[in-house]
């Protein structure tokens, strides 16, 4: 990507439906009015009266975008529902199926919304599975598994998921047979 540090002031200026100005991308990215506008045209995007205006859905193509440049930080710049889906599109990359919208309450953290996803993978022709649930989260979590469930920052997604395998004993997998319901069903952080 041309350049990830313009591209990411983009995403914070046009948060909440804000309009990207020219000049304050430029700055806040230390580049030039002239580069930027380079890039936001290259990357095709609307300017009017040097500004632009991004939709959810030009948000989300342009975090991931970023993302596959290595700028993780740019899933901080997104809302919770463009978290969710850029989380989503990201696992389904790596083979992962998911649900969105699934909803864990913990001790010091009141009604927060988690992305829960598990990995499906075939382990023999006798068609046994295992799923893998996993806990998205923006930060460090204080821990990497919790009541069989793996607690993990997008900054750390891509090399686990490039590294995770069904026959890793360390981690809570679910394999066929299991009941996966009631293994994740009640889990409070």
């Amino acid at each position: 990507m041309a350049n990830r540090r313009l591209a990411a002031e983009l995403l914070r200026f046009t948060s909440s439906g804000g309009t990207a100005f020219l000049t304050d991308v430029a700055t806040r990215s230390g580049s030039t009015a002239s580069l930027a506008r380079g890039i936001i045209l290259e990357l095709g995007l609307l300017l009017e009266n040097d500004g632009v205006v991004l939709s959810s859905e030009q948000r989300l193509h342009l975090a991931i975008r970023l993302a596959q440049a290595g700028t993780l930080e740019a899933a901080r710049l997104l809302d919770w529902q463009e978290f969710e889906k850029f989380t989503k599109d990201s696992l389904a990359h790596f083979g992962f199926s998911s649900e969105r919208n699934a909803r864990v309450t913990g001790d010091q953290r009141k009604a927060a919304a988690y992305l829960v996803s598990e990995k499906t993978t075939r382990l023999s022709q006798n068609r046994a599975y295992a799923c893998l649930p996993i806990i998205l989260t923006l930060y460090e979590p204080p821990r990497p598994v919790h009541r069989n469930v793996v607690l993990l920052s997008v900054e750390k997604l891509p090399d686990f998921l490039d590294k995770v395998s069904p026959l890793m004993p360390e981690l809570p997998f679910i394999h066929s047979g299991q009941d996966m319901e009631n293994s994740i069903k009640d889990n409070p952080l």
